[in-house]
Protein backbone atom coordinates (compact mmCIF):
# COMPACT_ATOMS: atom_id res chain seq x y z
CA UNK A 1 0.00 0.00 0.00
CA UNK A 2 1.38 3.38 -1.24
CA UNK A 3 2.31 6.11 1.91
CA UNK A 4 2.44 9.78 1.27
CA UNK A 5 5.54 10.63 4.40
CA UNK A 6 5.46 14.56 3.24
CA UNK A 7 4.53 16.71 0.77
CA UNK A 8 7.03 19.33 -0.66
CA UNK A 9 6.09 23.14 -0.31
CA UNK A 10 2.68 23.57 -2.45
CA UNK A 11 3.01 25.39 -5.54
CA UNK A 12 0.03 26.33 -6.13
CA UNK A 13 -4.26 27.31 -5.23
CA UNK A 14 -6.56 26.85 -7.77
CA UNK A 15 -10.58 27.95 -8.18
CA UNK A 16 -12.47 25.72 -10.60
CA UNK A 17 -15.67 27.06 -12.34
CA UNK A 18 -17.91 25.87 -9.33
CA UNK A 19 -15.66 27.34 -6.62
CA UNK A 20 -14.29 24.39 -5.83
CA UNK A 21 -11.02 24.60 -4.60
CA UNK A 22 -7.28 22.51 -5.85
CA UNK A 23 -4.09 22.41 -4.83
CA UNK A 24 -0.85 21.10 -6.58
CA UNK A 25 1.25 19.76 -4.15
CA UNK A 26 4.53 18.26 -4.88
CA UNK A 27 4.68 14.59 -2.91
CA UNK A 28 6.63 12.41 -1.58
CA UNK A 29 5.44 8.91 -1.65
CA UNK A 30 6.62 4.78 0.06
CA UNK A 31 5.48 1.68 -1.57
CA UNK A 32 5.93 -1.42 -0.31
CA UNK A 33 5.96 -4.66 -2.55
CA UNK A 34 6.59 -8.36 -2.67
CA UNK A 35 9.39 -9.53 -4.33
CA UNK A 36 7.94 -12.29 -6.57
CA UNK A 37 6.03 -8.45 -8.20
CA UNK A 38 9.06 -7.59 -9.24
CA UNK A 39 10.26 -9.79 -11.76
CA UNK A 40 14.12 -10.06 -11.59
CA UNK A 41 14.68 -7.22 -9.12
CA UNK A 42 16.59 -5.01 -11.50
CA UNK A 43 15.96 -1.09 -10.73
CA UNK A 44 16.26 -0.79 -14.64
CA UNK A 45 13.18 -3.30 -14.98
CA UNK A 46 10.23 -1.59 -15.96
CA UNK A 47 8.13 -4.05 -14.05
CA UNK A 48 9.47 -1.92 -10.81
CA UNK A 49 8.32 1.28 -11.98
CA UNK A 50 4.94 -0.60 -13.51
CA UNK A 51 4.07 -1.58 -10.12
CA UNK A 52 4.79 1.59 -8.38
CA UNK A 53 2.48 3.35 -10.42
CA UNK A 54 -0.13 0.53 -10.36
CA UNK A 55 0.23 0.65 -6.33
CA UNK A 56 -0.30 4.35 -6.73
CA UNK A 57 -3.25 4.22 -8.63
CA UNK A 58 -5.37 1.96 -6.56
CA UNK A 59 -4.46 2.92 -3.48
CA UNK A 60 -3.86 6.56 -3.23
CA UNK A 61 -5.94 8.44 -6.27
CA UNK A 62 -9.78 9.53 -5.12
CA UNK A 63 -9.12 8.99 -1.62
CA UNK A 64 -8.52 11.66 1.38
CA UNK A 65 -5.03 11.26 2.76
CA UNK A 66 -4.48 13.53 6.36
CA UNK A 67 -1.14 14.54 4.64
CA UNK A 68 -2.24 16.05 1.48
CA UNK A 69 -5.39 17.74 3.66
CA UNK A 70 -7.07 16.75 0.90
CA UNK A 71 -8.51 14.25 -1.97
CA UNK A 72 -6.02 13.23 -4.74
CA UNK A 73 -7.59 13.57 -7.94
CA UNK A 74 -4.88 13.06 -10.30
CA UNK A 75 -1.21 12.92 -10.49
CA UNK A 76 1.74 13.55 -12.75
CA UNK A 77 5.33 13.11 -12.79
CA UNK A 78 5.54 10.27 -10.84
CA UNK A 79 8.94 8.67 -10.70
CA UNK A 80 11.47 6.87 -8.54
CA UNK A 81 14.02 8.41 -6.44
CA UNK A 82 17.02 6.58 -4.49
CA UNK A 83 18.42 5.37 -8.07
CA UNK A 84 14.94 3.21 -8.27
CA UNK A 85 16.63 1.04 -5.40
CA UNK A 86 14.52 -0.61 -2.80
CA UNK A 87 15.26 -1.55 1.02
CA UNK A 88 14.25 -4.06 3.43
CA UNK A 89 13.06 -3.49 6.83
CA UNK A 90 13.28 -5.47 9.68
CA UNK A 91 13.55 -8.45 8.21
CA UNK A 92 10.17 -8.34 6.93
CA UNK A 93 10.14 -9.59 2.97
CA UNK A 94 8.30 -6.10 1.68
CA UNK A 95 10.42 -4.41 -0.43
CA UNK A 96 10.21 -0.66 -0.56
CA UNK A 97 10.51 1.97 -2.73
CA UNK A 98 10.40 5.99 -2.91
CA UNK A 99 8.90 7.93 -5.39
CA UNK A 100 7.87 12.01 -6.00
CA UNK A 101 4.95 12.93 -7.87
CA UNK A 102 3.06 15.82 -8.45
CA UNK A 103 -0.34 15.66 -7.30
CA UNK A 104 -3.74 17.71 -7.54
CA UNK A 105 -5.54 17.84 -4.50
CA UNK A 106 -8.86 18.69 -3.68
CA UNK A 107 -9.36 20.51 -0.23
CA UNK A 108 -12.72 20.55 1.05
CA UNK A 109 -13.73 23.42 3.72
CA UNK A 110 -16.23 24.01 5.69
CA UNK A 111 -18.68 27.18 4.12
CA UNK A 112 -17.17 26.60 0.56
CA UNK A 113 -19.28 26.63 -2.15
CA UNK A 114 -19.71 23.23 -4.71
CA UNK A 115 -22.34 22.58 -7.95
CA UNK A 116 -23.29 18.76 -8.39
CA UNK A 117 -26.01 16.88 -10.24
CA UNK A 118 -28.64 15.32 -8.01
CA UNK A 119 -29.14 11.50 -7.87
CA UNK A 120 -31.33 10.60 -5.21
CA UNK A 121 -34.35 12.42 -4.42
CA UNK A 122 -36.06 11.15 -0.93
CA UNK A 123 -38.47 12.85 1.98
CA UNK A 124 -35.43 13.22 4.15
CA UNK A 125 -32.58 14.38 2.03
CA UNK A 126 -31.21 15.04 -1.59
CA UNK A 127 -28.39 12.89 -2.86
CA UNK A 128 -25.83 14.76 -4.67
CA UNK A 129 -22.86 14.00 -6.62
CA UNK A 130 -19.90 16.20 -7.11
CA UNK A 131 -17.13 15.85 -9.90
CA UNK A 132 -19.21 12.57 -10.99
CA UNK A 133 -17.16 11.00 -7.66
CA UNK A 134 -18.15 12.69 -4.90
CA UNK A 135 -21.28 11.86 -2.53
CA UNK A 136 -22.97 14.72 -0.49
CA UNK A 137 -26.85 15.05 0.76
CA UNK A 138 -28.74 18.46 1.59
CA UNK A 139 -31.03 17.64 4.56
CA UNK A 140 -35.15 18.03 4.82
CA UNK A 141 -34.45 20.65 7.44
CA UNK A 142 -32.26 22.84 4.94
CA UNK A 143 -34.83 22.12 2.00
CA UNK A 144 -37.81 23.16 3.91
CA UNK A 145 -35.56 26.47 4.92
CA UNK A 146 -35.50 27.52 1.39
CA UNK A 147 -39.04 27.18 0.86
CA UNK A 148 -38.65 23.56 -0.73
CA UNK A 149 -41.66 20.69 0.04
CA UNK A 150 -41.56 17.45 -0.61
CA UNK A 151 -44.12 15.99 -3.47
CA UNK A 152 -44.78 11.85 -3.03
CA UNK A 153 -46.40 11.25 -6.06
CA UNK A 154 -43.61 12.72 -8.18
CA UNK A 155 -40.92 12.55 -5.87
CA UNK A 156 -39.73 16.23 -6.31
CA UNK A 157 -38.73 19.14 -4.32
CA UNK A 158 -40.30 22.09 -5.22
CA UNK A 159 -41.30 25.32 -4.12
CA UNK A 160 -44.69 26.10 -4.02
CA UNK A 161 -46.39 29.24 -6.40
CA UNK A 162 -42.92 29.84 -7.66
CA UNK A 163 -41.55 28.95 -11.27
CA UNK A 164 -42.49 25.48 -12.71
CA UNK A 165 -39.34 24.47 -13.36
CA UNK A 166 -37.85 25.35 -10.00
CA UNK A 167 -37.73 22.24 -8.70
CA UNK A 168 -34.97 19.39 -7.37
CA UNK A 169 -35.41 15.89 -9.28
CA UNK A 170 -32.79 13.28 -10.19
CA UNK A 171 -30.43 14.95 -12.97
CA UNK A 172 -31.07 18.86 -11.53
CA UNK A 173 -27.86 21.08 -11.08
CA UNK A 174 -27.64 22.10 -7.13
CA UNK A 175 -25.22 24.82 -5.28
CA UNK A 176 -24.69 24.20 -2.15
CA UNK A 177 -22.52 25.06 0.76
CA UNK A 178 -20.57 22.61 3.00
CA UNK A 179 -21.77 22.12 6.36
CA UNK A 180 -19.99 19.29 7.87
CA UNK A 181 -17.25 16.99 6.27
CA UNK A 182 -17.54 12.91 6.55
CA UNK A 183 -14.22 10.57 6.16
CA UNK A 184 -13.80 6.60 6.79
CA UNK A 185 -11.40 4.65 5.49
CA UNK A 186 -10.49 7.61 2.90
CA UNK A 187 -13.89 8.34 1.36
CA UNK A 188 -15.57 11.52 2.09
CA UNK A 189 -19.21 12.70 2.02
CA UNK A 190 -19.78 16.06 2.72
CA UNK A 191 -23.30 17.62 4.80
CA UNK A 192 -24.79 20.74 2.48
CA UNK A 193 -26.39 23.52 3.33
CA UNK A 194 -28.35 26.28 1.80
CA UNK A 195 -29.59 24.69 -1.50
CA UNK A 196 -29.76 26.61 -5.29
CA UNK A 197 -31.65 25.15 -8.23
CA UNK A 198 -29.50 25.90 -10.69
CA UNK A 199 -31.66 26.88 -14.07
CA UNK A 200 -30.22 24.41 -17.02
CA UNK A 201 -29.21 26.67 -20.19
CA UNK A 202 -30.41 26.66 -23.16
CA UNK A 203 -28.61 27.20 -26.18
CA UNK A 204 -30.37 28.62 -29.30
CA UNK A 205 -28.77 27.72 -32.29
CA UNK A 206 -28.87 30.12 -35.67
CA UNK A 207 -30.38 28.99 -38.32
CA UNK A 208 -28.76 30.68 -41.64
Amino acid sequence: TPTPTNTIPRTSLQHDDSGACFEVQALRIQVALLPHSLGDGNPNNNNVYSRVLQSVRHGLLFKYHPNTRGIIMAFRGLHLTREGKGWIRNELPHIHFSAEAQVLVFCPTIGMELTGVVNESFPSHLGILVFSLLNASVSADHLHQKGYSYNSQNGKWAKLHQEKDDFFDVDSLVKFRIERIHEVGGEISMDGMEPVFIKPTVHHEEVP
